[in-house]
């Protein structure tokens, strides 16, 4: 809906610049805002329980990323990358885009 409702305030500012209209009907419209989201965190001992969880690897099969567990690379990278997540303070798109 407020897609349609800038979509529509858009068109009638131009119409009104070139003077097709005289007047701005949307402008009377109320246009709502979406809600904020509150951005969510976890705690001190949730954190703790993720970095724990990412590092055990003994329940890993033999044969995940088609490699032996002693050659896994990727349980590193994903160690590494959730560390990055929890200490910087990065969106997950910008952790993945370094």
């Amino acid at each position: 809906m407020a897609r349609h409702l800038s979509a529509l305030s858009s068109f009638y500012k131009w119409a009104a610049k070139h003077e097709i209209v005289t007047g701005d009907p949307v402008a009377l419209a109320d246009k709502s805002k979406r809600p904020h989201r509150i951005p969510v965190w976890l705690e001190k001992d949730e954190q703790q329980r993720l970095e724990a969880t990412v590092k055990r690897t003994d329940d890993l099969p033999d044969n995940i990323f088609g490699q032996k567990r002693e050659h896994v690379t990727a349980v590193r990278r994903y160690e590494l990358l959730f560390t990055l997540l929890l200490n910087s303070g990065l969106r997950i798109s910008e952790a993945l885009g370094l």
